[in-house]
């Protein structure tokens, strides 16, 4: 018996690529007739027939892509690829890029001409269509470090982690192991544009010059789980008492002229730890 639709649901909406493909193979084997496999089904009779004529077995609700299935895996890829490389694109600019793309080849749409920009109902459904690519909120990356990832050096960086792990015997005595980071926290109210990129993906970068007030932290613990108190730097030259108020005790206070971590403060922070028993030989990894 064939499921019966409530008030505003749409025929489409009950059927499903399982059903679709059992009432085609019924009809291809002369077991049914058109009519009677779409009701068997609760397919639309014109639908079943068109898949029929095609050979495809995918469901698609509304009216057909403007794009081929191949045209929209490309696009979809390159979505990707962008992402991957810190210059992931926004929606806006590849609606405007899917207009200009119909433009050239002459694909017939149902853009608006006088925007010159594809419309969001298309994006929509695009996304809906290739659910391996999602909105995000990018992760600002400064152009400096985005040039450092490349795989010979990050390569002969884990090799020289692992033979300073096994001259100090790290894995018998984590407490050597000592990681240190630093994270400039924005003051300035920075809204990030929303971007489009591979679902699933845990960071998605935006490489672009970090312009923003920082107040820079530098934090430091061992593999044990021994946190040393952290270093806060303010922009300034001029500390202000009220700077050490409720902060956690031997927290270091200091002041720099673009509110981030220059050579003389590193050093100063290194003898901060001294004082908290980090002494002997022991292995610091800066995060930088």
């Amino acid at each position: 018996m064939a499921p019966t639709r409530s008030k505003g649901e749409k025929r489409g909406q009950l059927w499903t690529e399982g059903c679709l493909k059992a009432a085609m193979n019924a009809v291809q084997r002369g077991q049914l007739s058109q009519r009677a496999a779409a009701s068997r089904h609760n397919i639309p009779r014109r639908t079943l027939r068109d898949h029929l004529k095609t050979g495809t077995v995918v469901k698609r609700l509304g009216r057909k892509p403007i794009f081929t299935e191949h045209q929209e895996n490309d696009l979809v890829e390159r979505i990707k690829r962008f992402a991957k490389i810190g210059a992931p694109l926004t929606p806006k600019f590849i609606r405007k890029q899917v207009y200009m793309f119909c433009e050239t080849y002459k694909i017939k749409n149902n853009f608006n001409n006088s925007k010159r920009i594809a419309g969001t109902d298309w994006l929509r459904y695009f996304l809906k269509r290739n659910l391996s690519i999602s909105k995000r909120k990018p992760q600002i990356m400064n152009p400096a470090r985005a040039q450092k990832l490349n795989k010979p050096i990050v390569q002969q960086h884990f090799q020289s982690v692992q033979k300073l792990y096994n001259e100090m015997d790290i894995l018998q005595h984590p407490e050597k192991l000592y990681n240190m980071d630093e994270k400039g926290c924005r003051i300035t109210v920075h809204k990030q544009n929303t971007v489009l990129a591979e679902k699933g993906s845990k960071r998605v970068h935006l490489i672009a010059p970090e312009h923003a007030e920082n107040v820079t932290i530098a934090m430091c613990v061992n593999a044990i789980s021994t946190a040393i108190p952290p270093m806060i730097l303010f922009k300034g030259k001029r500390q202000r008492p009220d700077l050490c108020e409720n902060l956690p005790v031997g927290t270091l206070v200091r002041m720099a002229p673009k509110g981030s971590m220059t050579a003389d403060l590193f050093l100063e922070f290194i003898k901060h730890l001294a004082k908290y028993k980090v002494a002997g030989k022991c292995l610091l990894i800066f995060d930088g």
